[in-house]
């Protein structure tokens, strides 16, 4: 089984909004009640949904009102996980649930791939002719996994969105 998570974005404006791009940006987790910056964290942009050429960073055009879907990640089955190349920074192991961030790059670091734990995203959706948007989600993990998909999103895994706002 595999679980991706994705979300839907769209600008105020009153014209098509041009060159969209998606960056995921600051990365904190939470120990021992704090937040802290992850040290190995890259800031790199994520992927369109339905996007799979090499301009996928970008989105050419969206309409006022329309929307345009984007993945903020995947987990999958540590049992399986092995035969896909970049799921898993230990090919042996097969007992962590990891979080595989959705970025248009993968580094050689694994740095898109969060262990189990409690994370804070900022994601920014931007356009060239109008203001971004930020949301701040909250992602928790607990390195398990779950055979049945309700189990996995009700005991293993979930999102919560903290803060969204429309920049300056």
């Amino acid at each position: 089984m595999h679980i991706m998570l994705g979300f839907g974005s769209s600008i105020e404006a009153k014209i098509p909004q041009l060159i969209l791009t998606l960056s995921w940006n600051r990365l904190r987790e939470n120990i021992d009640g704090e937040y802290s910056p992850v040290e190995t964290h890259i800031p790199l942009h994520l992927n369109w949904s339905n996007r799979q050429d090499s301009e996928s960073i970008y989105v050419p055009r969206i309409n006022e009102g329309q929307y345009r879907y984007w993945d903020l990640f995947h987990i999958l089955d540590p049992q399986g996980r092995s035969i896909l190349p970049g799921e898993s920074p230990s090919p042996d192991d097969r007992k962590t649930t990891f979080i595989n961030v959705d970025t248009y790059l993968k580094p050689t670091s694994f740095s898109y791939l969060l262990e189990p734990g409690t994370y804070r995203m900022r994601v920014i959706v931007s356009a060239s002719n109008s203001k971004p948007t930020e949301t701040i989600f909250e992602v928790k993990c607990d390195g398990k996994w779950y055979p049945q998909e309700y189990e996995m999103l009700g005991s293993g895994l979930s999102v919560m969105i903290l803060e969204q706002k429309v920049g300056s």
